[in-house]
């Protein structure tokens, strides 16, 4: 809640307090140390503070193949988490493959329609782009924004995200009125 109400410096050092005392009392590789460690860590993340949010990701993300497998809803959270932290760190190789998984396996655990696949999607058609794979990106693009829209609603942040991400990728194919138009439609401006 901090975090989404801006206070992100709040919430970090609330859950760093947590995590701390948390670790402290419980085994590792406990669920709740491995919820911390992937709260935390895509806070710090967000935050740009990528040297430590990364290795709590990791470590996030071990554990709960470990525990949970490695198709449970959690694990593949947190793997979507790790290749968003990846890509931003430009790592755009390693993210691209572990996106793809994720985003796969997350179609096959989840119903039709399920706004997680998408999101994934939207991070990886951002890795494809980098890439240089702009109409595979493109295509992505343009599904998930339309489940999201659907599932989420048009103001929703990770809606946006797919939209800026189609808008510009829709310019990069010389699609400037395309462009335009999800600019408008979505209220969001050029990157």
């Amino acid at each position: 809640l901090e975090a989404s109400l801006g206070e992100l410096p709040l919430a970090i050092e609330h859950l760093h307090t947590c995590l701390a005392g948390y670790a402290a009392i419980l085994p590792a590789g406990h669920p709740s140390l491995l919820t911390l460690q992937n709260n935390l860590g895509t806070l710090l993340v967000r935050a740009q503070r990528f040297e430590e949010g990364e290795p709590l990701l990791v470590a996030a993300l071990d554990g709960r193949r470990a525990l949970l497998g490695p198709e449970n809803q959690a694990t593949l959270t947190t793997a979507n988490n790790l290749g968003g932290a990846w890509l931003d760190l430009g790592r755009v190789d390693e993210a691209e493959e572990l996106l793809r998984a994720t985003r796969e396996a997350l179609l096959r655990v989840l119903p039709q329609g399920h706004w997680m696949p998408c999101a994934t999607g939207v991070r990886l058609a951002e890795c494809w782009d980098r890439q240089g794979r702009v109409e595979e990106a493109h295509a992505l693009a343009e599904d998930s924004l339309e489940v999201l829209e659907a599932a989420l609603g048009k103001k929703a942040e990770k809606t946006l995200t797919a939209a800026r991400l189609l808008a510009r990728l829709a310019e990069q194919r010389g699609e400037t009125e395309r462009a335009a138009e999800l600019r408008a439609k979505f209220g969001v401006g050029a990157e």
